[in-house]
């Protein structure tokens, strides 16, 4: 395998709490692998589902 990526949706909406722990999880998930690796962090970019998914989790800033 010549590369994995990693895609994360929640990272945009959970910002401040991503933080905190995100590199953290990315590191341990990569741990051991020794190809190449890419992070895609999703942000939807218009969809409406993306927008109503987002809109159902409450997050200040979301409507």
């Amino acid at each position: 395998m010549d590369v994995i990526q990693f895609d994360e949706p929640a990272f945009n909406v959970y910002v401040d709490e991503a933080v905190r722990w995100s590199i953290d999880a990315l590191r341990f998930a990569v741990k051991g692998l020794t190809c190449a690796t890419t992070l895609h962090i999703c942000y939807g970019y218009g969809s409406d589902i993306n927008a109503n998914w987002k809109a159902s989790l409450n997050h200040p800033g979301f409507t």
